[in-house]
């Protein structure tokens, strides 16, 4: 999705960039745009837009977000731990005296 395609779909829910800067405490509507345009890197206005459009931040920035692949042949039982993990909690130091 390019810019304008962002700018449309924040229309269509009743937003302007100087309102998603507002609810997001930025200096103005030019640092959403700069993001969006992606000349700045900002994940807290890309998930707020991605929030507000209802698309995935893979489909709005498909250049920073790659689809998560599920790992394959990574699953391991605990009964396949070889050390044990569970540890003895730690004896506190006794407070030291004022003076």
């Amino acid at each position: 999705m390019d810019y304008l395609d962002m700018k449309h779909a924040l229309a269509k829910k009743g937003y302007t960039l100087t309102r998603v800067a507002v609810e997001l405490g930025l200096f103005g509507p030019q640092s959403v745009q700069q993001v969006l345009k992606r000349k700045y890197i900002s994940a807290r206005v890309e998930k707020r837009v991605s929030d507000i459009i209802g698309v995935s931040l893979e489909k709005l920035f498909p250049d920073r977000y790659q689809p998560v692949k599920p790992r394959s042949g990574y699953k391991r039982a605990l009964k396949d731990c070889t050390r044990e993990t569970i540890h003895e909690p730690r004896a506190r130091k006794p407070p030291a005296p004022n003076r």
